[in-house]
């Protein structure tokens, strides 16, 4: 069984033209948000191994955010080929990890998350599958589980929506 979470960065406005759009930073609401998705995470005992994040602004002030309420080691893989990936590319990189990881986190961005968590979301535990397909805010969090015996294995519609939350 291997666990993935997929963490949409937090609220970051667009800002003056001189800011190039992976230098963005959280804007107020963004660093609240961003807390609170680590308060829940700590309280539903979500505590990934390894995390894979984008090297954009946004998503690292979101990591470092959330970091301190994941509560165990784990962890950070930052890779620049994250920023605005497509499905496919997060789809690779999900299926290169280790098989001795069994739970993994992605903060990334849209549309490449939701397009990938509603891709691989073949099961709606939760009841919240639409409402995933239909928009993935920002600081939002989906959860699949998907019974497998490595991340390689992880294909369409192979996994089960267990949650998704949104602030």
């Amino acid at each position: 069984m291997r666990t993935l979470y997929f963490l949409r960065h937090a609220n970051s406005p667009v800002t003056a033209p001189s800011i190039a759009d992976d230098e963005r930073p959280l804007d107020k609401r963004g660093r609240q948000d961003s807390e609170a998705m680590g308060i829940y995470c700590q309280k539903a005992k979500i505590f990934p191994q390894l995390i894979l994040c984008s090297t954009a602004t946004r998503t690292r002030e979101t990591l470092t955010l959330v970091q301190p309420y994941l509560n165990q080691d784990f962890t950070v893989d930052f890779d620049a080929a994250l920023y605005l990936a497509s499905a496919a590319t997060m789809h690779t990189h999900i299926q290169a990890v280790s098989p001795t990881i069994s739970s993994l986190m992605l903060i990334g961005h849209n549309p490449g998350i939701q397009a990938l968590a509603s891709l691989l979301a073949g099961v709606d535990e939760c009841g919240d599958a639409q409402n995933m397909r239909m928009g993935f805010p920002t600081s939002a969090l989906a959860e699949i589980r998907v019974d497998v015996d490595s991340w390689e294995a992880v294909e369409a519609q192979s996994g089960r929506l267990i949650r998704f939350i949104t602030l």
